[in-house]
Formats: structure tokens, sequence, C-alpha cells
């Protein structure tokens, strides 16, 4: 599933996910998704992770039900 990083000390914690390669259309191109957790609190840091991992598990699932019933993102 992965778990919520910052590679400094003093940077904000970001969630950051591999899209994989079929969803990449319905994410503009990208390969990478990152979104920032507002947050340099590790404690904090994980259940926003888990909130923002879902959301993004969500979009996840919509894009592969979009692809599946018209056959385009």
């Amino acid at each position: 599933m992965g778990a919520p990083g910052n590679i400094l000390q003093s940077a904000f914690i970001n969630l950051r996910r591999l899209i994989p390669d079929e969803l990449h259309p319905a994410f503009d191109g990208k390969a990478l998704w990152k979104v920032s957790l507002g947050t340099k609190n590790g404690s904090e840091a994980a259940l926003l992770f888990l909130q923002a991992n879902a959301v993004l598990q969500q979009r996840f699932a919509e894009a592969e039900a979009r692809i599946k019933a018209r056959g385009n993102p």
C-alpha cells in the first residue's frame, strides 16, 4: 500500500503513488501522483495518508470502470 514519507526533515510529508500504466490517460498522462499531506508531524501524517490514499484508490477504481465501460478514460 505504501506509507507517508518525506525526503527532507524540514519538508511537508507527501503521498506519492505510481499510477498504473493503463490509467495514465485518466490522470493527464502522469505516471506519479504526489500530494502534500500538509503536515510535518509523522503521527498526523499517518492518518492523513490513509484518508488521501483511500480517495486516490477510489479515483483509480472510477477510472478503471470508465475504461471498461467505454474503452477510454
